[in-house]
C-alpha cells in the first residue's frame, strides 16, 4: 500500500533471512540490515513503520529503538508500529513461574521452552516510550485476538 502511494521505501532489520524473504516479495524496495537500536539514518524519512518487531526487543532497550525512530524522522514525520499482546493472565502466570525458579524476569517478558522470546510491554510503557520519543499518539486500535493467544496494538503518531 505505500509503495503504491508512491514513497520511496527502504526496509530495515536485523535478520538476513527476513530481509532475503522481503527482497524476493518486494525486488523494487532496497533493503539494510540494521538493528532497531542501531539505525544510521538522520533525518531522511517522511515516516518510519515499525512492524512485528518491538516484542524481539531486549527489554531494557525497547524504549531506545522508539526514540532512535524519533531522531531519524524528518521533523513533523510519523511512526506507525505494532506492539505483539500476550493474554494477561497466561503471560502473568509465565512471569511468576520464571520467578519461582529466580530468573531475572522483568514484568512482561516471555522464555519459551526452546528459548524463544518476546517481550509484552504494557502499553502505558509504550505510550510513556513513545511520548518521551517526542511523538504525540494520533490513533491507536488494538485486535483482533488470534485464537485467544495473540493480538496486536497499532499506534500512529506524529511529531
Amino acid at each position: 500500500m505505500v509503495s503504491a502511494g508512491g514513497r520511496r521505501l527502504l526496509g530495515a532489520d536485523h535478520s538476513g533471512v527476513a530481509l532475503a524473504t522481503a527482497q524476493a516479495k518486494y525486488p523494487h524496495v532496497p533493503t539494510e540490515k540494521h538493528s532497531l537500536q542501531d539505525l544510521p539514518y538522520q533525518g531522511e524519512f517522511d515516516g518510519v513503520m515499525c512492524v512485528d518487531a518491538m516484542e524481539f526487543g531486549f527489554t531494557g532497550r525497547l524504549a531506545l529503538g522508539v526514540g532512535s525512530l524519533s531522531a531519524r524522522s524528518d521533523s513533523g514525520g510519523w511512526l506507525y508500529l505494532t506492539v505483539e499482546l500476550g493474554p494477561e493472565d497466561r503471560v502473568s502466570e509465565v512471569n511468576r513461574e520464571a520467578r519461582k525458579l529466580r530468573f531475572p524476569v522483568v514484568d512482561g517478558e516471555w522464555v519459551e521452552p526452546d528459548g524463544f522470546y518476546h517481550h509484552y510491554p504494557s502499553m502505558d510503557a509504550v505510550r510513556a516510550w513513545v511520548g518521551e520519543a517526542e511523538f504525540v499518539i494520533y490513533e491507536e486500535a488494538e485486535g483482533p485476538w488470534h485464537e485467544e493467544e495473540y493480538s496486536y496494538h497499532h499506534v500512529l503518531a506524529h511529531l
